[in-house]
């Protein structure tokens, strides 16, 4: 059984689809809703598949993010920060990520030099700066590091 449906066409086109008689005009559009059902299904499961693939992805970077953080935080408290700094990054609230509200936490103990602490913290690469310091998950694994090794350090003091 087949379902009736009424379908629009402009004048023209209905003009040169009576001019022809040998075409079963509904076998057309049949095959024609057809691919375009067909195409919508894979469309949505492909998209579906693009979605939870990015998902699992994103969730794995900014895991690998934050632990690089961590570390990075761990080894400047261990290598490099001085007391006071160290004091104010760990005490720092991380909220909702910006960067903006760190360096103001850190300023006074940097002698407002944002661009010597970032050196310090990962290297002169600029881009690198960049790209950690940006990411809000590498900023709270920095932030948890200085916190974790500043805690056991100052029990010590």
């Amino acid at each position: 059984m087949a379902a009736r449906i009424n379908l629009s066409v402009p004048d023209d086109l209905k003009a040169e689809m009576d001019s022809i008689e040998s075409v079963n005009w509904s076998s057309v559009a049949s095959d024609a809703f057809r691919r375009v059902v067909q195409q919508q299904k894979q469309w949505g499961s492909t998209m579906s598949d693009a979605v939870n693939r990015m998902r699992a992805s994103k969730e794995r970077f900014e895991k690998d993010m934050q632990e690089r953080g961590e570390a990075d935080g761990r080894q400047w408290v261990l290598e490099a920060a001085e007391y006071e700094t160290a004091k104010s990054v760990a005490e720092f609230e991380f909220r909702d990520f910006d960067r903006g509200e760190l360096r103001s936490a850190v300023e006074d103990e940097i002698d407002g030099d944002w661009d010597a602490f970032l050196a310090e913290v990962v290297g002169d690469d600029v881009d690198r700066q960049e790209r950690l310091f940006g990411n809000g998950a590498y900023v709270r694994g920095f932030v948890d590091g200085v916190k974790e090794a500043f805690e056991e350090i100052e029990r010590q003091l």
